[in-house]
């Protein structure tokens, strides 16, 4: 290859590099780090198009900014409506399952998980947790890590409304349901969720933080 090819490879390198800089900074992240299912997916998609659009030498600048320009805002776009709506969010990124309760293992929902014991006992080791009798509570998150409450601590802070949307499975979680929540919130004069920006139960009550 040439000076101009090189030079070519250079400018979409670079602005590749300021395309992925105004997706973060519009994005509200302060890094790239996958925190769900459709960060590690954006994330390998961008690399991709970055790589490939890059060394091909046959590719123009403009077609590579314009496909890298619609990818980032398609993952902008889909950013915003999971903030706006918990049921795209879980329809995207998944729900986040139990595998253990009360010390119990729940075969099923490692099934759904797709977590083998395993793997399971894999990350038990990494955090040096000697066995499973250990084990109160754990979570597999959406994003693939586990959170585990081990017997003893304390009950983890549990959110159940986030920017003034219920969110019915962290209710399930608590034993708690609608009603329960709603007089929560008249006895602190709140009659509408909307008003919240949010809740979390930990310590044995409820704890409201309004917009």
């Amino acid at each position: 290859m040439g000076v101009i090819e090189y030079a070519h490879i250079a400018l979409k390198l670079l602005a590749g590099f300021i395309i992925i800089l105004v997706y973060v900074r519009l994005s509200g992240k302060t890094q790239l780090a996958p925190t769900s299912v459709t960060d590690q997916v954006g994330n390998m998609v961008i690399g991709g198009l970055i790589g490939t659009f890059t060394l091909n030498t046959k590719a123009s600048l403009a077609t590579f900014v314009f496909v890298l320009a619609v990818w980032t805002a398609f993952l902008l776009g889909l950013r915003l409506l999971k903030a706006r709506s918990v049921r795209v969010k879980e329809l995207v990124d998944g729900k986040r399952i139990q595998l253990v309760r009360d010390g119990h293992f729940l075969p099923d929902n490692f099934k759904r998980s797709g977590l083998s014991i395993r793997d399971f006992l894999a990350q038990m080791n990494t955090r040096k947790i000697a066995n499973f009798d250990d084990l109160k509570s754990v979570w597999f998150e959406q994003n693939g890590q586990l959170t585990i409450l081990e017997r003893g601590e304390e009950l983890l802070s549990i959110v159940v409304i986030e920017e003034g949307r219920i969110i019915p499975d962290q209710l399930a979680a608590l034993g708690r349901d609608d009603e329960w929540l709603m007089g929560e919130l008249a006895a602190r004069g709140i009659d509408d969720p909307t008003q919240v920006f949010c809740a979390d139960y930990h310590d044995g009550k409820l704890w409201v933080y309004r917009y």
